[in-house]
């Protein structure tokens, strides 16, 4: 669970940088 928290975490992240 933690671990795909921080993949969604890190998704977002760079959403955010690339936008």
């Amino acid at each position: 669970i933690v671990k795909l928290t921080s993949l969604i975490l890190e998704g977002l992240l760079c959403s955010a940088v690339l936008w």
